[in-house]
């Protein structure tokens, strides 16, 4: 995560930014970065879930018709 918000620093420095500018864009990215992280974990979980809520619907159907 570090080196993204120094490669940003870096472009923001080279078009022209202020020293400052350039200090809260990449920190910007940084807190945007661990946002994504953290939405990337959640969807994670939420496929699990929807598929383990799946196996179990089947095999519920699937006791249910075998009887």
């Amino acid at each position: 995560m570090e080196s993204m918000s120094i490669k940003m620093y870096n472009a923001l420095k080279s078009a022209g930014a202020t020293e400052e500018n350039a200090q809260q864009g990449a920190s910007v990215l940084g807190e945007l970065e661990k946002e994504i992280i953290n939405l990337k974990a959640g969807h994670r979980l939420t496929h699990w879930m929807v598929g383990i809520n799946i196996m179990l619907s089947m095999a519920i159907i699937g006791f249910l018709l075998g009887k």
